[in-house]
């Protein structure tokens, strides 16, 4: 058996302080306007290699400020990537991983972390229950 390890997809969360609100007219133009008072901001985010359908990888992520929605997209697209080697070898093709360390490369005013312990029931609550959807 060959040694197949799964693609690892990192979930995270990025708090960020709001300053500005952006506004784009009907033609597309855009400028943004200083806020009154600032807002706190968490944007989560998902990364990682999917399974292609020929032998490549697909680099690919995903940003939400809504968590529910983010885990909807990240399952259909790991719907979408199977890895048949890795499903004909009963091994799994994917693995989730809350490490940021070394992920994130954003704004300098921007503070990626984990998932905090109820982000965490929330994804895994989701995850479960759009991976049994069909």
């Amino acid at each position: 058996m060959e040694n197949l390890p799964p693609s690892i997809i990192y979930v995270y969360a990025v708090d960020s302080l709001k300053t500005e609100e952006s506004h784009v007219t009907a033609q597309g133009f855009g400028h943004s306007t200083p806020l009154e008072n600032p807002v706190n901001e968490t944007q989560y985010h998902w990364e990682g290699k999917l399974h292609g359908s020929r032998q490549d990888i697909i680099s690919s992520s995903n940003t939400n400020s809504s968590l529910s929605k983010l885990v909807q997209n990240l399952v259909l697209n790991l719907k979408q990537h199977p890895s048949l080697t890795h499903n004909k070898a009963r091994k799994p093709a994917y693995r989730i991983s809350h490490d940021v360390s070394s992920r994130f490369k954003g704004n300098a005013e921007d503070t990626p972390r984990k998932l905090n312990p109820t982000e965490e029931v929330w994804f895994d609550g989701d995850f479960s229950r759009y991976m049994r959807a069909e």
